[in-house]
């Protein structure tokens, strides 16, 4: 599976897992926007507060980018899809219209 990393961040290693997590919770901008609305006393605690919309669609996208990329290079990902569904759908298609009685229980 393709795996992208972005260690070039400006986020700070907790906020940025922070966002992980909530991505990983499936959780949208509004949720997260939501959840990152403090009060004066906690603004005064947290000196570097930086998230910004593009930040968590910045997660989200890579997410949905290493689920369906199967390679860095397009050309590879593309055919490892198509391998993909060569065996677990084409394939056992190809088999019911052949043979449609040993495939029925």
């Amino acid at each position: 599976m393709y795996n992208r990393m972005h260690d070039e961040s400006r986020l700070p290693f907790d906020v940025k897992n922070w966002i992980e997590k909530h991505v990983e919770e499936k959780k949208d901008w509004r949720e997260m926007k939501d959840l990152l609305q403090l009060s004066n006393e906690e603004m005064n605690e947290v000196s570097a507060l930086r998230v910004h919309r593009h930040d968590i669609v910045n997660q989200i996208q890579q997410r949905l980018n290493n689920i369906s990329r199967k390679h860095r290079i397009d050309r590879q990902s593309t055919q490892a899809w198509i391998n993909i569904l060569k065996k677990k759908v084409i394939i056992p298609y190809l088999k019911l219209l052949i043979h449609p009685k040993l495939t029925k229980s």
